[in-house]
């Protein structure tokens, strides 16, 4: 295989001197660990050995990225020599998007990811869902949602094996049911069919399964019927997270009886029994049975627990190592820290992203799965994860080497291997809107006080989700904003500039300012925050910069979302009119 041909699909070319035929030479050794690689640059060629095709794909990106990093790229120029032995620390190493909430990416922006994901070595790729893949006969729920249909996910689930990623179903299966259960006839199969308040609307309605009904074993069993032969994968997420509502109505007396833990139990066994004969290996979250580690013992030991965090802080050291003692099979999850926000947390990102794999690596875990939530509106756009994506990359595949690093040294991977081609500086800029949150003196977990400000600004403040915050701050944190996307910021390039990704990191930034000259305005106009009480200008004001934003989202959004879900998305820039 000629160099130019094998590199194509990185985007790097390679050329050696006149009067020497050089090539790549691509063989395979078995000495080198699974997905490992030994890559070798001399004057005469580059060889390139691996155990097996992924690590021989690992090799080329590397030698694409050696390449990039080559001073004179132009014909005819020197390439540094160089040896490179490497391999993964986790056999998995996987990126989850969620799909549910409320932005569904486009096949041909998912096929990319997929491409970017491959060349930052990443093998796994999730779609979280809870009612956004097309199963016939559910209309009702399938509308507005713009759905993706088998035929698209055999097409992904293709193209992701020919870049060695494995596309893995992500379905909820438990609590998360909302969106089915708020409809007839699935209502009937709800722990509370009247609705509970959840935390991911602002409305009451039904939320989890009820685990008592054999009925609602026969409605997975339909839904998984429809969806997994759209993929290849042996893996299946089935959710079970978060089941707020269990025991507060049909099963109350049977979870009073037996104990909630018990009645979580059988139902979880009950899923992975489903999945055993449809050959499946059942993957689910675990905060639950974290909460109640009587029923350790007692969990199918074939089943890959999923431990998340998304703090800095998170305990993952004394949550793994139950799992360790346990001996059951388990990945770690921390996330990109950019939903709830809209510029997202890179400080907390780094630190949740550093101590994840860290501890994954000390206790054993499989692999590491970079989760990138959507919770209320999903208003964050497509480049604010991406420092999460780039770290958490170099976090999967080598722990150790990526402790040693720096957020700035994370902005230079973001500009030299994500956003080469576009005419800012992407890293700088992303560093810059994460940090905001940092300002804060009592920030909140799992998102920003400024994005709840504005999302929420019918609860008096100071409250759990947004802190007092000193009006000087707030002013520092404004100046701040206004230097964003300066000319500092801009960089000269040869290739077209990418005006979506400005437009996007404006939006961005635009957001941040809203949010922080409304929390301001109100604790000026009284101490609790009443934002009834500022004068009918500063208003009007605040209420028209808001519908700015909702039409720049609403122009942006059909670049690289489908049309299904942004309706729901607006709603949460809709709060100041709700008002």
């Amino acid at each position: 295989m000629w160099v130019d041909e094998a590199l194509k699909p990185f985007g790097a070319r390679l050329s050696f001197r006149s009067g020497i035929q050089a090539g790549l030479i691509i063989r395979e050794e078995q000495g080198l660990p699974p997905e490992g690689y030994r890559l070798r640059i001399a004057v005469n060629g580059v060889v390139l050995g691996a155990k097996d095709t992924a690590g021989m794909q690992h090799g080329l990106a590397s030698l694409a990225q050696w390449l990039e990093l080559t001073p004179e790229r132009r014909p005819g120029a020197s390439v540094p020599g160089v040896l490179i032995e490497d391999h993964p620390n986790f056999p998995e190493r996987g990126a989850m998007l969620d799909v549910a909430r409320d932005k569904r990416p486009k096949l041909k922006v998912l096929k990319a990811f997929v491409e970017q994901l491959a060349r930052w070595k990443f093998n796994r790729l999730q779609l979280y869902m809870e009612a956004d893949f097309a199963f016939a006969d559910a209309k009702v729920v399938l509308d507005g949602r713009s759905p993706y249909t088998p035929r698209e996910m055999r097409a992904l689930s293709q193209h992701a094996e020919k870049f060695h990623v494995t596309l893995v179903p992500n379905q909820q299966s438990f609590g998360h049911m909302h969106p089915w259960l708020r409809h007839s006839p699935w209502n009937q199969l709800a722990e509370v069919p009247e609705g509970v308040q959840h935390p991911f609307s602002k409305n009451k309605e039904p939320f989890s399964l009820n685990p008592g009904d054999p009925r609602s074993l026969d409605f997975l069993g339909g839904l998984y019927d429809g969806l997994l032969p759209s993929f290849h994968a042996d893996q299946v997420n089935v959710g079970l997270d978060e089941t707020f509502d269990l025991g507060l109505g049909a099963s109350r007396e049977r979870c009073e009886q037996e104990g909630k833990s018990k009645v979580y139990l059988k139902f979880l066994n009950d899923v992975h029994g489903l999945l055993a004969e449809r050959g499946k290996r059942m993957m689910y979250w675990g905060d639950i049975v974290l909460e109640h580690p009587e029923i350790l013992e007692e969990l199918p030991k074939d089943a890959t627990a999923m431990i998340w965090g998304y703090e800095a802080t998170h305990p993952f050291q004394e949550q793994l190592a139950k799992l360790s003692a346990s001996g059951l099979p388990f990945q770690v999850c921390p996330g990109t820290s950019s939903w709830n926000n809209f510029g997202g947390r890179t400080t907390n990102a780094f630190g949740n992203l550093r101590e994840a794999a860290r501890c994954a690596l000390a206790q054993g875990a499989e692999g590491l799965l970079i989760c990138d939530w959507g919770d209320r509106g999903h208003l964050q756009p497509w480049p604010i994860s991406f420092f999460g994506w780039v770290y958490g990359a170099a976090c999967a595949w080598n722990p150790q080497a990526a402790e040693g690093r720096n957020p700035k040294d994370v902005g230079d991977w973001l500009n030299q291997w994500a956003f080469r081609e576009s005419p800012v500086a992407v890293g700088s800029v992303l560093l810059q809107l994460g940090a905001v949150a940092d300002w804060m003196e009592d920030p909140c977990e799992n998102g920003t006080g400024l994005f709840f400000a504005l999302a929420f600004p019918e609860e008096a403040l100071p409250n759990p989700r947004v802190a007092r915050f000193p009006v000087e701050v707030l002013d520092k944190v404004e100046q701040s904003l206004n230097q964003i996307l300066s000319s500092e910021q801009e960089r000269d390039t040869d290739d077209a500039p990418d005006d979506l990704v400005r437009s996007e990191l404006i939006f961005a930034r635009d957001a941040l300012l809203l949010a922080t000259r409304f929390l301001r305005d109100r604790l000026q106009a009284s101490p609790d925050g009443d934002w009834r009480k500022l004068p009918e200008a500063q208003r009007d004001a605040h209420r028209a910069a808001q519908a700015r934003l909702r039409e720049t989202h609403a122009a942006l959004w059909p670049e690289r979302y489908r049309q299904g879900g942004l309706e729901a998305s607006l709603q949460w820039l809709n709060s100041l009119e709700e008002q």
